[in-house]
């Protein structure tokens, strides 16, 4: 919306109506159903198996409970919950997107009391509100591989260190993983320096020769920056250049059924369907080192064959 428009008025009155908050409906019962939703919007597995999330688009929500509920029962639910502040819409995806676009739902005041009563405290961050959604979008795409190719999700006691990736370390396919999240919004090649720099350290105390360190790249073209600042650092720090091979680069987007690609920004204009994409996709890796997939073949999951120069998620 510009300031120049003369529809903003209309249309910032528009996205208020639709995200103003329903009335209480009389004969409002929490349900041991309502419990479940909370727990999944409860960051870490304290509450939930594998683990829960910050933000989760509507669409998402029913199916990572594995109910088959009509879509508009869940949704009419959905409302019945955020009229008694279980859960809610955080503000800071409701202006100047699309009103077509399904909303993004986080845990509300009466939520967090309610998971409060079993011990243990939540504390919800609002820092970076769209890194955090392509989080949950990434680790909900992970727990459906889990779902839909019978393959466990192990989270382990998290490693010792001096820094947090994106998510929890977990093991899938015979990988021991970490998720770094790329909105492309960061000084550039500093801070993508500093975070494979962090991995590198980790890969070279010997204690995580299994280690896959998997970028999520959601702005066209970051590939590039990203594989030249992994072989700036290694070569540094006089790291071993078999340590590039355990990292991968997915530059993430995504076909509409009309087959326009999306991509993920910042101003969340667009959410992409939840599918198995993070086990399907193939990872790009730097120089001579053939992409791989999460759910590949030999141990070391190489791509069974190398297409392409690009590394692209591209959901159904």
């Amino acid at each position: 919306m510009h300031a120049g428009n003369t529809h903003t008025f209309g249309m910032e009155t528009l996205i208020r109506d639709r995200y103003t908050k329903p009335l209480k409906r009389d004969g409002f019962q929490f349900r041991d159903s309502d419990l479940e939703i909370c727990k999944l919007f409860a960051p870490g597995s304290k509450y939930r198996q594998p683990w829960g999330y910050r933000y989760l688009p509507t669409s998402y929500i029913f199916r990572l409970l594995g109910r088959g509920t009509h879509p508009r029962t869940s949704r009419e639910r959905l409302e019945d919950l955020r009229a008694y502040d279980y859960i809610d819409l955080p503000e800071a995806f409701v202006f100047g997107e699309p009103l077509s676009r399904q909303f993004v739902w986080e845990l509300g005041r009466e939520g967090i009391a309610e998971l409060e009563l079993d011990g243990f405290p939540v504390r919800l961050s609002r820092d970076s509100e769209p890194h955090k959604l392509l989080e949950s979008i990434t680790f909900a795409s992970i727990e459906m591989a889990s779902s839909e190719f019978n393959e466990p999700i192990v989270v382990p006691t998290q490693p010792d260190v001096p820094f947090r990736p994106d998510g929890p370390f977990f093991r899938m396919f015979g990988y021991f993983a970490a998720v770094e999240i790329d909105m492309g919004t960061e000084q550039q090649d500093r801070k993508i320096y500093e975070k494979i720099c962090n991995f590198l350290k980790l890969i070279h105390t010997g204690q995580f020769k299994d280690l896959m360190v998997v970028f999520i790249l959601s702005r066209p073209g970051r590939y590039l920056e990203a594989s030249k600042q992994l072989k700036i650092a290694i070569d540094n720090n006089n790291y071993p250049h078999r340590y590039a091979k355990q990292f991968g680069f997915l530059k993430y987007e995504w076909k509409t059924k009309k087959g326009a690609v999306r991509h993920f920004t910042r101003h969340v204009t667009h959410i992409p369907p939840l599918t198995s994409w993070f086990a399907t996709s193939q990872y790009l890796r730097v120089g001579n080192i053939p992409p791989f997939t999460f759910r590949g073949g030999e141990r070391g999951r190489e791509a069974e064959a190398h297409q392409g120069t690009e590394s692209t998620a591209h959901p159904n």
